[in-house]
C-alpha cells in the first residue's frame, strides 16, 4: 500500500497491525523508511541514510530482511548512481518478464536449436512474439481465447 493512495479504512488496517508488533508491519515500515532514500537531497547524504537503513535491517533478526539488506549491499554503487542520473531500472522490468515467459514456454526444448531456413531459431522467437501479444493483449482479441 502506498500511503499516498491509501484509503482511510486501509490505514485503520494497517494501524491495527502496526499495533500487534507483527513482523510483517515491522517489514512493511522497513519498506517505508527504505523508500526515503530517494527523499535525500544529495548521494551523501543518501549514503548516510543507506547506511543507518542497512544497520537496521541487518540487525533486524529476521531473515528476508537480513537478505534484502545484503542484496542492496550488493548493488550499493548502483543504488547510489541514483543520486547522479535519476534513472532506474524500472523501464526493464516489463521486456525482461516477456523474456522469462518465453523462456519458460521453452522449458524442455534444446538450448540450441536447429535452424529455421531463414537461420533463425524458430521456437524462441515464436514464443516470444506470441508472449508479447499475449501481454498487449493483441493476441486472439476478437476470439477470447485465453
Amino acid at each position: 500500500m502506498n500511503p499516498a493512495t491509501r484509503k482511510a479504512e486501509q490505514q485503520q488496517e494497517l494501524d491495527s497491525l502496526s499495533r500487534r508488533n507483527l513482523k510483517t508491519a515491522r517489514a512493511y515500515r522497513m519498506r517505508l523508511t527504505f523508500q526515503e532514500l530517494f527523499a535525500q537531497p544529495d548521494g551523501g547524504a543518501g549514503e548516510a541514510f543507506l547506511k543507518r537503513w542497512s544497520y537496521w535491517a541487518t540487525h533486524s533478526r529476521w531473515e528476508p530482511m537480513i537478505k534484502a539488506a545484503k542484496t542492496i549491499k550488493g548493488h550499493w554503487g548502483g543504488v547510489l548512481n541514483w543520486f547522479e542520473s535519476r534513472l532506474t531500472t524500472g523501464f526493464l522490468e516489463g521486456p525482461n518478464s516477456l523474456v522469462q515467459a518465453a523462456r519458460g514456454a521453452g522449458a524442455g526444448i534444446p538450448d540450441e536449436p536447429e535452424p529455421d531456413h531463414d537461420g533463425r531459431s524458430g521456437w524462441w522467437e515464436t514464443s516470444f512474439q506470441l508472449t508479447h501479444m499475449k501481454q498487449r493483449g493483441t493476441l486472439f482479441n476478437h476470439y477470447h481465447l485465453p
